[in-house]
């Protein structure tokens, strides 16, 4: 099958309620395994966010009055601890292999882009790594993301008109769509939240891979090997694991990235499909812009990072790629030779030259930059549009050819 026929082959056979599922005119199954998240307290009262500032509460109150749909779907939630969202607690992670009984000796961790709602997308992705490289893919949803997040924040009515009033709050707003507005309001009015959901996932990394460890288990052999597809912001997420390694968990794993790599302050998430331009702006100013930067100076980001121990070094040192390089490049030179990155020309999120100008020079020679011939975003970079299927049927071939390679 090309990449065509496994996208709609995926899209009409997968059932995130059902357990267990047989993918037809194939040898592979996916499971639904479930999964309890230990939530990361947020008071949700960083930077902007403190209610008991009276000017900012009663412009607040002022707003709301008059833009009912953000009131009733998205602020309300902000007066409510982010530990209380039940989606995100408990929730099913996806697991692709080869039928077998047998337990697995290795696998691979596939980690999606930001503000991501379906796994659409990347089934044929992780289809095609268990079916050429034999390693089941485990597909695991970052914090709030995918199916960990109630399901109106991407209900298209409620939040083009949650868009729209965010339009009518910034005139000068840019890129506000019903597909960004929830996470643009979360993330602008709790910048914290960027940080404490990261490290809430990386909790459950860690959490999952001592299970393992502890041969608990069902699908995989106690020391199990876990390699590593990291895309967009899980890309990013991808190398702070890899840097901080914890309790040794990803000695020997090897790490792919695709449209991925860049420090924070290099990246350019503005778009219709991930935050607008107003929260971009918050987040640049919270972690990247400030004199010592917000986040630094809040008591409860400062008592996460201290949990955090050397992941809360690992992050300060990739929000900026001015600051602590020789930390960074000497974190990556531990694994550079199990890394590989492949950018894309004409992606505009994460551009090419931000991937090289982030990592060491050490790293350079693992990256690689490919072009598509056909019209191709950072957000959807196989486009299934049968006007040009044979193009993007080659293309998908091409990277997917080159990770199996390097994932074998």
């Amino acid at each position: 099958m090309d990449y065509f026929q496994t996208y709609n082959l995926l899209k009409s056979t997968y059932n995130l309620n059902d357990c267990e599922i047989g993918v037809p005119e194939s040898d592979i199954v996916i499971h639904n395994i479930p999964f309890t998240s230990e939530p990361i307290p947020n008071e949700a009262e960083t930077s902007a966010l403190r209610f008991d500032k009276k000017i900012f509460n009663a412009l607040l109150k002022y707003y709301l009055r008059f833009n009912t749909y953000s009131n009733d779907y998205l602020f309300h939630s902000l007066n409510e601890r982010d530990e209380n969202i039940g989606e995100n607690n408990s929730f099913t992670y996806i697991l692709m292999k080869k039928k077998s009984a047998e337990k697995s000796n290795s696998f691979i961790f596939l980690f999606h882009g930001l503000n991501e709602r379906s796994w659409e997308k990347y089934l044929p992705w992780a289809f095609d790594l268990v079916k050429n490289t034999g390693k089941p893919v485990l597909l695991f949803p970052l914090a709030f993301h995918m199916n960990r997040d109630p399901r109106f924040w991407s209900d298209p009515r409620l939040m083009k008109e949650v868009s729209s009033e965010r339009m009518r709050l910034f005139p000068d707003l840019q890129l506000s769509s019903f597909a960004n507005a929830a996470l643009s309001i979360r993330l602008q009015f709790s910048p914290s939240r960027f940080l404490l959901s990261g490290v809430q996932t990386f909790n459950d990394i860690v959490r999952f891979m001592k299970s393992v460890r502890q041969g608990d288990h069902p699908h995989f052999h106690k020391h199990a090997t876990a390699d590593i597809f990291g895309y967009s912001i899980g890309a990013f997420f991808s190398e702070i694991l890899m840097m901080s390694n914890p309790g040794g968990l990803f000695d020997g794993s090897k790490m792919f990235l695709f449209c991925g790599g860049p420090t924070l302050d290099l990246m350019n998430p503005v778009s219709k499909a991930i935050i607008d331009s107003e929260t971009a702006l918050a987040l640049k100013n919270f972690y990247i812009d400030t004199n010592g930067a917000d986040f630094l100076k809040d008591e409860m980001i400062s008592a996460v990072l201290d949990k955090f121990e050397e992941g809360g070094k690992v992050f300060k040192s990739m929000l900026s790629y001015r600051k602590l390089k020789s930390y960074r490049a000497e974190k990556f030179k531990k694994f550079q030779h199990r890394s590989m990155i492949v950018a894309l020309q004409k992606d505009a999120v994460m551009r090419p030259d931000a991937v090289k100008e982030s990592l060491p020079s050490c790293f350079h020679r693992r990256i690689k930059t490919d072009d598509f011939p056909y019209a191709y975003s950072h957000e959807n970079p196989f486009p299934v549009n049968n006007s040009i299927k044979e193009p993007v049927n080659v293309s998908f071939r091409k990277i997917f050819d080159t990770a199996e390679v390097f994932l074998p």
